[in-house]
């Protein structure tokens, strides 16, 4: 065979690894990408580009009872791995308002959106609010890495103040750092 020329097998080769490598990358950035295209906040709120808190709420005094208003939304979306003919689960929208009203929407597969309502105590949206401030102010995501990861569950979570702008706090995967998963966790045990 002429140098320079490639053989039929090769350039399969060829042509599957950079097919496995495109794979590869697609599955990498897949949950941000889907995070960011279920998750857009509705018209009517504006969302700040902030990485600094731009709540008009004093930091301790978070507001509990003051307003019916929209306080904070953690979604949760299922990153895999799927059975497909299965009624799995989705996504979870958390929305605590500052009533102390917490709304948990599940999405499933097959059958759909189910939501319950329930209350949350001053302590737990206090706690809430006063972990969110601080991981907006610490930001302990930025030395996480997650290239590696594939599967589990991402999450993204959002700040409103008691005017209704949003600040986007955080979204990924939140293996490792404690405040996320502190939130999760009061979060998770009301239902």
């Amino acid at each position: 065979m002429a140098e320079g020329k490639r053989s039929p097998k090769n350039k399969i080769a060829f042509f599957l690894l950079a097919l496995v490598a495109v794979m590869l990358l697609a599955l990498i950035a897949a949950p941000q990408i889907i995070y960011k295209s279920q998750h857009n906040p509705p018209p009517d709120v504006s969302v700040t580009p902030s990485t600094t808190p731009t709540t008009t709420i004093p930091a301790g005094a978070y507001g509990y009872g003051n307003s019916d208003g929209l306080a904070f939304v953690v979604d949760v979306t299922n990153e895999g791995p799927f059975m497909w003919d299965e009624d799995y689960w989705q996504t979870t929208t958390y929305s605590v308002y500052y009533d102390g009203t917490l709304e948990i929407t599940n999405t499933y597969s097959l059958s759909g959106e189910r939501t319950e309502v329930c209350h949350i105590s001053e302590t737990d949206f206090n706690s809430i609010m006063s972990l969110a401030h601080k991981v907006m102010a610490e930001k302990p995501y930025e030395d996480m890495d997650y290239s590696d990861t594939m599967d589990g569950s991402t999450w993204g979570f959002s700040i409103y103040d008691t005017n209704g702008e949003a600040t986007y706090i955080y979204g990924g995967y939140t293996n490792g750092i404690e405040d996320l998963e502190n939130i999760e966790g009061i979060l998770i045990s009301q239902g």
